[in-house]
């Protein structure tokens, strides 16, 4: 077992990912529950008889985020995700959820139940048909009130490609007469996001999510986040909004390019990152934590004919 450092889709929000081969695991996958007196020290006993188990959501070949509500302190929720293609498999507390949860999340462990040891694992080197079950359950000892819970469950994602666009149909303000020379990505009021996610194994991911998160402190706008999810060919085309803005940098002179006579525009500087919620891996050199360039257009203005 090897432990990394992780970051999720926040700029500062960082976890621990815990990476595991199958010859290396500290459990075996899929084995049924039995009970745990005697067991090594760690072990979890089952908070039901295996002959009581049921309701096991059985997740399809995608990556899941569960948001449910635990009834009573005594209420269960099992789940089961099986690797298809021998694909790495990560099981994680869902990102928009505090540290300090009132639920467990346990996984089955050669007949125990064994708490996960990290907020995210991820379990790799698995053969094609391996099964790997969870189950979600009210912290002991926590007082009992009724509120959701978030996991994520299922295949790796991987960040295989990502790009902003420009919003649709504006005129960009010409490299060379801003600054810096060259803005990235140009909108008044709105970009697009395109990306692509894949399992480790190159084939494309549904339910994978990613986070856009953007910054426009010149323009006076509060930093904002965006959640997209993956569709079944593993794409995402959506649009993001936000206010436009008044004011602006002024550009330096520009010569028919709106139209005859001299023009200016008026903008602000903005960045922004996109990232997947659970991966550290990426496939392009935008699909990284490193901020790239928005420029946020106010108005192009004619200054002489």
């Amino acid at each position: 077992m090897k432990i990394k450092n992780f970051c999720t889709g926040s700029f500062a929000s960082c976890a621990v990912l815990v990476m595991c081969s199958a010859s290396a695991l500290p459990f075996q996958i899929g084995t049924t529950p039995s009970d745990t007196s005697g067991s090594s020290p760690g072990a979890v006993a089952p908070i039901e008889s295996p002959s009581k188990m049921s309701g096991v959501v059985a997740l399809t070949d995608a990556l899941h985020v569960k948001k449910e509500v635990l009834v009573s302190p005594d209420d269960v929720h099992y789940y089961s995700f099986t690797s298809v293609r021998g694909q790495k498999v990560v099981v994680a507390r869902s990102h928009d959820f505090s540290d300090d949860v009132f639920w467990d999340i346990e996984v089955l462990d050669d007949g125990k139940w064994q708490l996960l040891p990290e907020k995210t694992m991820v379990f790799s080197g698995l053969e094609p048909g391996s099964q790997i079950q969870i189950r979600v359950s009210y912290k002991r000892g926590a007082a009992f009130v009724p509120q959701p819970y978030g996991i994520v469950f299922g295949s790796y994602p991987v960040l295989k490609e990502f790009k902003l666009r420009d919003q649709y149909g504006i005129k960009r303000i010409p490299s060379g007469h801003t600054q810096p020379a060259f803005l990235l990505v140009q909108g008044y009021t709105e970009a697009n996001i395109e990306a692509y996610f894949v399992d480790s194994l190159d084939t494309p991911l549904k339910g994978a999510v990613g986070t856009l998160e953007m910054s426009l402190a010149e323009s006076r706008i509060k930093p904002f986040f965006k959640d997209v999810v993956s569709d079944e060919n593993g794409k995402i085309n959506e649009v993001v909004s936000f206010e436009r803005c008044y004011g602006g940098r002024e550009s330096d002179e520009i010569n028919w390019f709106y139209g005859p006579g001299i023009w200016r525009s008026y903008y602000y500087v903005g960045r922004y990152r996109f990232t997947s919620v659970v991966s550290e891996q990426h496939g392009s050199a935008e699909a990284s934590e490193d901020d790239q360039v928005f420029g946020h257009i106010c108005q192009h203005r004619k200054i002489k004919s």
